[in-house]
């Protein structure tokens, strides 16, 4: 097993019908890649002692935060703002995947869309601050 560091972690977003973004520059002062809890299942007791259970559909929740120098977020703006001129149609919205590579483990996300992120530099105290990107997906393997 390789070592597991963000030094060797490579992160690829493929949206469809656009060539696969291989994301750079980091923000050195953030999670590269967070993905939130989720919640599948549920239970509750009854006033009598029975238990039941169901099951929760539920989307996976994903944040990647770059630097503000980074020349991915550049490409990612530009789909997020496409994405808002024509609407959000079937044939508009950009179905994404991404890949997350770390010590030669690799977890594929899938069925997804980039929800939200923002609209333009974020301009802060000597330097470009980061930014940060939203994707929900409905598989993960």
């Amino acid at each position: 097993m390789g070592i597991l560091s963000t030094n060797n972690g490579r992160i690829t977003v493929k949206f469809d019908g656009l060539g696969a973004i291989e994301i750079d520059n980091f923000d050195p002062e953030s999670d590269m890649w967070t993905v939130n809890d989720r919640q599948t299942s549920d239970a509750e007791i009854t006033p009598d002692g029975i238990v039941n259970c169901w099951a929760i559909n539920a989307l996976i929740e994903c944040t990647l935060t770059l630097s503000g120098a980074s020349k991915a977020a550049t490409q990612l703006r530009a789909i997020l703002d496409a994405q808002m001129r024509r609407g959000t149609t079937d044939s508009d919205l950009k179905k994404v995947t991404v890949v997350v590579e770390v010590g030669g483990k690799r977890t594929t996300y899938s069925e997804g869309v980039m929800t939200s992120g923002k609209a333009g530099d974020h301009l802060g105290n000597q330097k470009l601050q980061n930014q940060p990107f939203n994707f929900k997906f409905g598989d993960v393997e």
